[in-house]
């Protein structure tokens, strides 16, 4: 195919090939943004990771498992050899897996130290104003509880690869991108409840940016049942 059509080979890579960081920006509109030069460091690592999967399992997290987020280091570990573990179980490519897991520990990421458009504007004047922003969004970062911080990495990467298909220029594409989402889907049936969306599916972009928005600003407490509250309310008619 690369003989026929480099151009078009170059293009369908573009597609499938997002930055996951920038991806996740993509897919809350912008209204969100890492800090240049504040970004969380992604590492790949072959050590052991925390937690194993055993070779029958049948539930997989992400967290300890596959990837983590730490956001006292802002750093995310790719576990590849718990990827691989997971592979065997789910039968699925590995890079999809992997892309998967990147996609869910950048939106812990985003969670804890994206910017919204008004306070990006506002470290860009005032040099101070960033360090007082991590003070605020470290101090929500922790108060939100697992389960909610589960459920918005879960929705943030859904919405990702949503985002990824839509702008795909190709079938070749989109059908590589489904084959993704596909995985994401297979893996969230294997999930602990924390992890289970399926409820939530329907929220639009606009719904989860403002409930993100919400927990920021403290209108909204951390705690599970108080945002399911609000997004139930806003998908009871769909």
């Amino acid at each position: 195919m690369m003989k026929e059509n480099p151009e078009k080979v170059l293009e369908i890579l573009s597609d499938i090939q997002k930055v996951p960081y920038q991806l996740i920006e993509r897919s809350v509109d912008y209204e969100y943004q890492f800090p240049t030069g504040e970004m969380p460091k992604e590492m790949f690592s072959d050590d052991e990771p925390p937690k194993r999967l055993r070779e029958d399992a049948e539930i997989i997290p992400i967290d300890e498992y596959l990837g983590l987020y730490e956001p006292d280091k802002m750093q995310i570990t790719i576990f590849k050899k718990g990827i691989e573990e997971a592979v065997g179980i789910l039968k699925c490519k590995s890079s999809d897996l992997t892309y998967i897991v990147r996609l869910h520990e950048w939106s812990h990421g985003l969670v804890h130290v994206g910017l919204s458009k008004d306070d990006m504007a506002k470290v860009s004047r005032d040099n101070n104003y960033l360090n007082e922003q991590f003070r605020i969004m470290n101090h929500v970062f922790r108060s939100i509880d697992d389960r909610l911080h589960e459920h918005l990495a879960q929705l943030l990467t859904y919405q990702s690869l949503n985002t990824l298909h839509k702008e795909a220029r190709n079938e070749e594409s989109r059908e590589v991108i489904r084959r993704i989402s596909d995985t994401f889907k297979d893996l969230r049936r294997r999930q602990p409840p924390e992890y289970q969306v399926e409820d939530y599916l329907g929220v639009t972009q606009a719904q989860l940016i403002k409930s993100i928005t919400m927990l920021r600003n403290q209108w909204l407490k951390g705690v599970f049942e108080a945002w399911d509250m609000i997004m139930k309310f806003h998908t009871k008619d769909k």
